[in-house]
């Protein structure tokens, strides 16, 4: 056999990696520092999709402290306090570091042999949120590769409830009018029909009308269907409102319908010592997604999955695979990931939480959303006190929807559309939209805790000068 190729030999080598590593870690050093003192001026280098692609079309060999000070230019910096826009948080250095260290040992953990620590870590992780949501030492659960899965995967659970001889057709699951998408892709996964994905209105906060539930819930029965589970949103994505979830859940435990609380986003607020009541009723629920990368400083993607009762945790997918374990596939062994997870090939995702809670603790957390709730409650305040804006809603969360509405202008939707696409050309501030009852809004997510409100009076600022000359 041929000995190795040089080339291989020179891949691995530990000294050029040790070099770029540290020259990476110190260019990503300085643009922290930068970003967080707002240099450059801009959060976003807005540029449209085909020179984009045209850029990074070449396949040609490069220096790569010239392509990876290339990708830094040329993608969103949320570090800048002026980024306000989707839902992920700007992740902290510690964890960042983490993520160089399970990528370089890419252990998969499907099974435990595979990922001895990480399993570990993982599970301790999954521990201490369910107990931060207010759940007993029951609970159990496991971290996945976002929301959408997250929610899929305990909608896959309530289903196993049902008796075998169920048929999707004859199932239904209610969600709220302004729920996530995702949670009505995932009954269509599931093959619940069109008319059996109920989508219950709202009130004037954008929070499930418990009254329409009900009588969804009862029409539903009516017509010979089988609830199969009652989603609440802890919140909203588009305005940040959390459903009522002491009165969704009461309402399940008494119909004896599985509770499923998607809390991608808000959930994080159990976090909090001044904003956990935002979430009361939670514990509850059967099953809670929460994601670690949109409030709680964490790199994406990484949710935690978490189940009331652990045994429901196994649920989702059972099915023999000699491959993997030596015991059988019902065997309830929290190490084996796979057994409860849709991946089986898992990264070690868990370390980068766990790396900063024994580096910071759980204070972090705890001031790191306080603090964007607080800012959010205070751009809602600067927003009222214009008298050219309005607000949607008060904010609950880090969420603030919002608009440029003088009173003599018709056209709002149009002249809103025009101002987020002009901010997002100009790249200063990074903010995003939404539709709410057919209208268009400005919407931003607070997601920095060293954004000021200096930098939130400077974007209504802003907002105000494309607007006046819009509407001349």
């Amino acid at each position: 056999m041929e000995s190795i190729p040089s080339s291989l030999e020179q891949a691995f080598d530990p000294e050029q990696f040790r070099k770029l590593g540290h020259d990476v870690v110190d260019r990503l050093a300085n643009h922290l520092t930068d970003w967080l003192d707002r240099k450059p001026d801009e959060a976003i280098p807005w540029e449209s999709p085909a020179p984009s692609l045209e850029r990074w079309s070449d396949l040609a060999p490069i220096e790569m402290q010239t392509l990876f000070e290339s990708v830094i230019d040329h993608s969103v910096k949320l570090h800048h306090p002026r980024f306000m826009g989707h839902q992920i948080s700007p992740s902290l250095p510690i964890a960042a570091v983490a993520g160089l260290v399970t990528d370089l040992l890419n252990n998969g953990m499907g099974v435990y042999e595979m990922g001895i620590a990480g399993t570990a870590i993982d599970n301790t992780v999954v521990k201490a949120t369910a107990a931060k949501l207010g759940f007993d030492q029951g609970a159990d659960g496991f971290l996945t590769s976002g929301g959408s899965l997250a929610n899929l995967t305990a909608l896959v659970a309530a289903f196993e409830q049902l008796p075998t001889t169920t048929a999707p057709a004859q199932v239904a699951i209610l969600v709220s009018e302004q729920a996530h998408y995702c949670v009505t892709r995932s009954a269509h996964l599931l093959g619940v029909e069109p008319e059996g994905i109920i989508r219950v209105a709202t009130n004037d906060r954008y929070q499930m009308d418990l009254s329409a539930m009900r009588d969804a819930c009862s029409r539903a029965e009516d017509a010979g269907r089988k609830i199969i589970a009652v989603v609440g949103s802890a919140c909203s994505t588009s305005t940040g409102s959390f459903d009522d979830l002491t009165g969704i859940g009461d309402f399940c435990r008494a119909k004896g319908i599985w509770f499923h609380v998607d809390g991608a986003h808000g959930a994080a607020m159990a976090f909090s010592k001044k904003y956990r009541h935002k979430v009361a009723g939670i514990e509850l629920a059967d099953s809670v997604a929460m994601d670690f990368h949109k409030m709680l400083l964490t790199p994406a993607i990484i949710s935690a999955l978490i189940f009331r009762d652990e045994q429901k945790s196994y649920q989702s997918f059972r099915q023999k695979a000699d491959y993997l374990w030596s015991q059988s596939s019902e065997d309830h062994e929290w190490f084996n990931l796979a057994k409860r997870t849709f991946e089986c090939t898992k990264s070690m995702m868990g370390l980068k939480v766990y790396s900063i809670i024994r580096a910071h603790g759980f204070e972090v957390f705890d001031e790191s959303v306080t603090r964007v709730v607080d800012l959010a409650q205070a751009f809602g305040t600067l927003i009222e006190e214009r008298q050219d804006f309005g607000l949607a809603v008060s904010p609950e969360t880090n969420i603030v929807c919002f608009r440029y509405a003088p009173e003599d202008q018709q056209e709002l939707s149009r002249i809103n559309q025009e101002i987020r696409q002009r901010l997002l050309e100009e790249g200063r501030h990074y903010i995003v939209q939404t539709t709410l009852e057919g209208q268009t809004w400005l919407r931003t997510t607070i997601a920095n805790p060293l954004t000021e409100l200096r930098d939130l009076n400077d974007l209504l600022e802003r907002i105000e000068q494309i607007g006046q000359a819009k509407c001349c």
